[in-house]
């Protein structure tokens, strides 16, 4: 199937307590991680070379480092692996055994054949607005996420006649 016919499902996904394999450290891998920390998931990075930043979120008890060159072992007990390496072909590998393994996996370098997106995101109060375009361009979801976030919010006030539990 080409890009253009995927379409990804959206989903609101309740991280809480879930185990996530993010394998990079780098600028893209931290905010992955930082994302994923901020919705309630339990994260490992493996970096071999652990910068700074990494080293402090690690010692601030928001992620677990593990100082190593990735290894298919890594993905044991992970339920979501994020494959963020500057290496391309690493990150292919990482897909390859995580799919074979039965874990979805999110490859940053090549989201054509990614399984996980992550959407650019509004929020407006208790509604949030997740961005993407079925990974044709990152870019274009976040030009629309910042179009919207310069709008006026729109009313947020229960139209339901049952209030907030209502579905």
């Amino acid at each position: 199937m080409s890009d253009k016919e995927r379409q990804f499902l959206t989903l609101g996904i309740d991280l809480e307590g879930v185990s996530v394999l993010v394998v990079g450290g780098g600028v893209v891998g931290l905010r992955k991680a930082g994302i994923l920390v901020a919705h309630g998931a339990l994260v490992t990075v493996v970096d071999p070379r652990p910068s700074a930043a990494l080293e402090a979120a690690a010692t601030a008890g928001e992620v677990r480092c593990t100082e190593a060159r990735y290894a298919v072992e890594h993905l044991a007990g992970h339920s979501l692996i994020i494959a963020a390496t500057d290496d391309a072909e690493v990150n292919r590998r990482i897909a390859a055994h995580a799919r074979a393994g039965g874990q979805l996996c999110c490859l940053v370098s090549d989201s054509a054949n990614s399984q996980v997106l992550f959407p650019a995101m509004h929020r407006w109060g208790d509604v949030t607005v997740a961005l993407h375009t079925n990974a044709q361009s990152c870019k274009r979801a976040v030009a629309a996420r910042e179009h919207l976030a310069g709008l006026p919010a729109p009313p947020l006030e229960d139209v339901t006649p049952g209030g907030r539990d209502a579905r």
